[in-house]
């Protein structure tokens, strides 16, 4: 990383209000850094469960999640949020179920939710629900 810096002066009695920029090449300063960037980054690993879908999105008054045969999975959960990310509704999942219905949704204002699946405290998939 580079870092470039100038030098600012306010004349004394004038109302410059963030001052001027001395153009003396000799009062600039350029240094060379290097970050090493160790641990967490903000990155997201790839969620398990890519090919769940639900239906009808957007939706009024309920919402069906479809989860994929082939998954053995014990004890999901799904968790459904508000923008805000405040928890709105929650349903437990056993590994048999292929089909989960959320529904009752009406009373839930209109707008945008976030469906979480997760496997204790695995994220296995998100979703984005529009709620009309």
């Amino acid at each position: 990383m580079r870092v470039a810096m100038m030098q600012y002066y306010t004349p004394y009695g004038t109302n410059a209000p963030c001052g001027i920029v001395n153009s003396d090449s000799n009062s600039s300063e350029v240094e060379d850094y290097t970050i090493n960037l160790v641990g967490a980054t903000l990155s997201v690993t790839d969620l398990e469960v890519s090919n769940f879908s639900i239906y009808p999105n957007p939706t009024k008054s309920a919402v069906t999640i479809k989860m994929p045969s082939s998954g053995n999975y014990n004890s999901l959960k799904i968790t459904m949020y508000d923008i805000q990310g405040r928890v709105v509704k929650t349903q437990t999942v056993n590994d048999a179920q292929t089909e989960i219905n959320f529904s009752n949704l009406n009373a839930l204002t209109n707008g945008v939710y976030i469906l979480k699946i997760t496997e204790g405290t695995k994220l296995l998939a998100s979703k984005k629900l529009i709620k009309i």
